[in-house]
């Protein structure tokens, strides 16, 4: 089933993610084809890097971390996009484990 917006909370009801314009995966397909493709190596890089997994993607976002190779060259582009945000004087906003 999928929402068309709302709030995904832990098993400590603390928020998640909250989408309001995109479809939140809430079918197992996508997040099956994610886990059988990159394993549990992208739930626990998003979890570190961004404070949760990957219970909280689009449909569009699933799609394109399932066409990336890797998590390592989809965590390239990423400071790749960065960079280049930068170069044109772009803010960017440092991610990085929650302490």
């Amino acid at each position: 089933m999928a929402l068309p917006f709302g709030v995904i909370n832990n098993a400590n009801d603390e928020t998640l993610c909250f989408k309001l314009s995109h479809v939140v995966v809430a079918r197992p397909n996508p997040l099956s084809m994610l886990q059988d493709k990159h394993g549990n190596e992208l739930n626990q890089f998003r979890r570190q890097i961004l404070g949760h997994g990957t219970i909280c993607l689009t449909d569009i976002e699933a799609g394109y971390l399932y066409r990336v190779e890797s998590v390592a060259a989809g965590n390239a582009r990423m400071v790749q996009a960065a960079a280049a945000a930068r170069r044109q004087g772009l803010p960017t906003a440092r991610i990085g484990p929650r302490i």
